[in-house]
């Protein structure tokens, strides 16, 4: 899996440092709905998941079953088109026409894009 993290989400982009970055800072509930669609930096097709993960409360005295976010590369799918023509349709909403972008390299999209937006912490 190479960063960054792309995640799309009903047409607005999230974009994660690093996998552990973006498990953190998704939702379980949103992962369960199916409400995210995720691609590492070259465009392979993330597979997102929630697993139960227990945690320890109040200085360790208190132990709790949680639900966590996983990020996994297991598809290998290749989606570097269908990502080219998500941040092409991102930017526009920037002021980037469709067009100057319609030549760019995805690596050129995905830092345009974070220039816009930035880095979900």
């Amino acid at each position: 899996m190479i960063p960054p993290i792309i995640v799309e989400e009903y047409g607005n982009l999230m974009f994660f440092r690093s996998a552990a970055y973006a498990e953190r800072y998704l939702e379980p509930i949103d992962v369960k709905n199916e409400e995210y669609k995720a691609y590492d930096g070259i465009g392979r097709r993330l597979t997102l998941g929630v697993a139960k993960k227990e945690a320890r409360f109040f200085y360790g005295i208190f132990k709790d079953t949680i639900e966590v976010v996983t990020v996994r590369d297991e598809s290998g799918a290749d989606a570097a088109a269908e990502l080219r023509q998500i941040l092409r349709g991102f930017l526009e909403q920037f002021g980037i026409s469709w067009k100057s972008t319609e030549e760019a390299a995805l690596e050129t999209l995905i830092e345009q894009a974070i220039q816009c937006v930035g880095y979900c912490s």
